[in-house]
């Protein structure tokens, strides 16, 4: 089956930037504009094969554009209580090879028996360890209110809030649309400083404070609307005066530690990173 496009269903996805310019992105007069950072989000199918998942987004279903907003990520790292393997043979050989020359293997076990050890309140020394079970998967979340000044602001910001909630949900699947779907897609999440560049491209330069997000599954999509004074919505078109879109990512894939930065699982496993 071939990717699915929304444009094929009317919808032209490929290009949502706010705020709208004079040639529909962030450049006007050759010059950039007041807005340096942008965020940009692109979606593409969900890929099963982990060695499909590598690479950059290709905003296949989606590339959307907006200004930088505060950026939350939370990671947590999972431990449970567990008793330890330390104290055995592979520990330090000085020290047990003395505890067992001192006969306190034979006489622990004999004291134990008859209660000697008991007696004296003694009891087995605590090998429990904070034992690792993996990091949670981490959550980005960003928010934006959203304010048009034109009917062409009106029009974009409806879109991308259409695109946001459209597809956090599974497809209708060609081959049968009565009992199968195809999962949600994925996305690709990058800060751009627009100012780093002469030559006026994207740059995604700004890995070292944006928590570099990998690839995400779009798992909460919050739309809400607000007339002016009264409650009126006065926009040229009808179109609310502020509209506030939050959104909530979860990364795909468990993360790996490559130096000074984090790789997916994937990229590990098929040898696309550059350790730091």
């Amino acid at each position: 089956m071939s990717d699915w496009n929304p444009a094929r269903a009317g919808y032209d996805w490929g290009s949502l930037t706010f705020p709208v310019t004079e040639r529909g992105h962030y450049m006007r007069g050759g010059e950039v504009s007041n807005i340096p950072l942008v965020l940009n989000f692109k979606c593409d199918p969900y890929q099963k094969l982990a060695s499909k998942r590598t690479g950059s987004g290709q905003g296949k279903l989606a590339n959307i554009t907006l200004p930088i907003t505060n950026i939350r990520t939370e990671a947590v790292a999972l431990y449970t209580t567990a008793t330890s393997e330390t104290g055995g043979i592979w520990d330090s050989w000085g020290p047990w090879l003395s505890w067992v020359s001192s006969g306190q293997p034979v006489s622990n076990v004999v004291g134990d028996i008859v209660g000697w050890n008991a007696m004296q309140a003694e009891m087995p020394i605590d090998l429990r360890d904070a034992a690792y079970r993996g990091h949670s998967l981490r959550d980005h979340q960003y928010s934006w209110t959203l304010i048009p000044k034109s009917a062409e602001d009106g029009a974009m910001i409806a879109s991308i809030a259409k695109a946001f909630q459209t597809l956090s949900y599974p497809q209708a699947s060609d081959d049968s649309t009565y009992s199968r779907v195809i999962r949600p897609p994925v996305w690709d999440i990058a800060v751009w400083n627009l100012n780093q560049n002469t030559r006026m491209t994207y740059w995604n330069d700004a890995e070292e404070w944006s928590n570099a997000p990998q690839k995400c599954v779009l798992q909460a999509v919050n739309i809400q609307t607000a007339g002016a004074a009264g409650g009126v919505y006065v926009v040229k078109g009808g179109y609310p005066a502020a509209t506030k879109i939050s959104v909530a990512f979860k990364e795909l894939e468990g993360l790996i530690n490559i130096g000074k930065s984090l790789a997916p699982r994937s990229n590990v496993q098929f040898g696309h990173v550059t350790p730091a």
